[in-house]
């Protein structure tokens, strides 16, 4: 389901960012380099990629949005909801509202 699947991402990608971390730390306090850091390095690429393009985009955005931290609060937010409502239907079809909010999940639940 596309529940099952968001919280797959959610706890891939939080493997990855604490992975990142130990290697960082492998790094800073032991001087241990990994020798092949390519995956690695590509993860946290995209991430980062995604990551600068949510935050420009809010920035330039019509939404009063001002700051990165105002971006994190309305991510934080429109995954909740988003997580809220999927659970919500869980077992259940999905209506053209719910595919809005899939494609779209800013528009759809952080008030303007």
């Amino acid at each position: 389901s596309i529940a099952d699947a968001l919280e797959d991402t959610q706890r891939r990608v939080s493997l990855h960012a604490q992975r990142l971390y130990r290697i960082r730390n492998s790094i800073v306090h032991g001087g241990y380099v990994p020798a092949d850091l390519s995956q690695l390095s590509s993860h946290l690429l995209s991430y980062f990629w995604e990551v600068l393009r949510l935050v420009l985009a809010e920035l330039a955005g019509r939404s009063g949005i001002k700051s990165i931290e105002d971006v994190s609060e309305k991510a934080k937010f429109t995954l909740k909801h988003l997580s809220e409502n999927l659970a919500a239907r869980k077992g259940s079809n999905l209506g053209p509202d719910d595919f809005a909010l899939l494609i779209d999940p800013h528009r759809k639940c952080w008030p303007t």
